[in-house]
């Protein structure tokens, strides 16, 4: 029996010491001061990512306004963009450009300066997040240029024919009124009114087959008046200038004759 006892309590022994050879050391508290520094590194963490890397492109186009003296900038109306400056539509803005910037116009790389006003931009620039503020500044990463459209010419390709009565011949001869009574559709906005009409070198004027001048129609005379307009329809404020007129003379009053009857 006391053997027993002996034998269980050598095995409680050993499976004591085991335990405690195999329990791990507790570490010792660290001291105050690591955790100021672990706060300081997350706070640069969070810094770095505040850093702003442009990734949005900003595209403006319109029309260029001016460019500054030192070549640092320019401004320009703004009349279409892409989704991310529809805040900038219909204002003019002030873009600033760097060594970086590139400009192209015509295909050619050039300076601010070689930029004409009114020349038609394109212009990109970049952001950090979805969205635009107004306010801030903008620095084109490129710039496209093309020249203004040139001043549309008028081609007239639409007659403008009126029928009407010769009211008076200008004294220089280089105008005439007449009181339109027909036309065809493109004159129509002239029926009925009462208008003058310029003559130049190549009208052709023509009366009872002959060539004439305008100094040889006479008042009362019966035209035929054709003019060019560049559009269909017509503007009665524009001035109209004759290419052709052919003139008859007015119908002859009609006679009466009263006759006389005797009755005897």
């Amino acid at each position: 029996m006391k053997f027993r006892v002996a034998l269980v309590t050598v095995i409680v022994a050993g499976l004591t010491a085991s335990l405690a050879v195999a329990a791990p050391a507790k570490s010792p508290k660290k001291p105050a001061g690591t955790d100021t520094t672990a706060t300081t590194t997350t706070t640069a963490g969070n810094a770095k990512q505040r850093i702003c890397r442009p990734r949005f492109a900003q595209i403006l186009r319109g029309t260029l306004v001016s460019v500054a003296d030192d070549q640092l900038s320019f401004t320009f109306t703004v009349t279409q963009t892409n989704r991310h400056a529809r805040l900038y539509r219909g204002q003019t803005v002030t873009i600033q450009v760097n060594a970086n910037t590139r400009i192209w116009r015509l295909g050619q790389k050039v300076t601010l300066g070689e930029l004409t006003v009114g020349d038609r931009l394109v212009v990109q620039t970049r952001f950090c997040k979805f969205g635009a503020d107004a306010t801030a500044p903008l620095l084109a990463a490129r710039v496209t240029a093309r020249p203004a459209p040139a001043e549309r010419i008028c081609r007239p390709r639409f007659a403008l024919v009126m029928e009407g009565t010769l009211g008076s011949v200008a004294d220089d001869q280089r105008s005439f009124s007449i009181t339109v009574k027909h036309s065809n559709k493109h004159a129509r906005l002239y029926r009925g009114q009462t208008i003058t009409v310029q003559v130049d070198a190549n009208t052709r004027i023509w009366r009872l087959g002959q060539k004439v001048t305008l100094g040889e129609l006479t008042v009362g005379d019966r035209l035929v008046v054709q003019t060019r307009a560049c559009k269909k329809g017509t503007d009665l404020t524009a001035p109209l200038l004759a290419a052709r007129v052919t003139a008859r003379p007015a119908k002859p009053a009609p006679t009466t004759t009263t006759t006389t009857t005797t009755t005897t």
